[in-house]
């Protein structure tokens, strides 16, 4: 089972980075969504 803290720390982390939209993060959103080219 998922440790919830750290379930909330990686969540956090994973929104905020979608909000800077820069970085890895921006690798990270690619990774997720770039099969669904309605999202660009």
């Amino acid at each position: 089972m998922y440790n919830s803290i750290t379930f909330w720390k990686l969540l956090i982390s994973f929104m905020t980075g979608v909000m800077n939209f820069e970085g890895d993060s921006k690798i990270m959103y690619y990774w997720l969504f770039g099969k669904s080219e309605s999202f660009f």
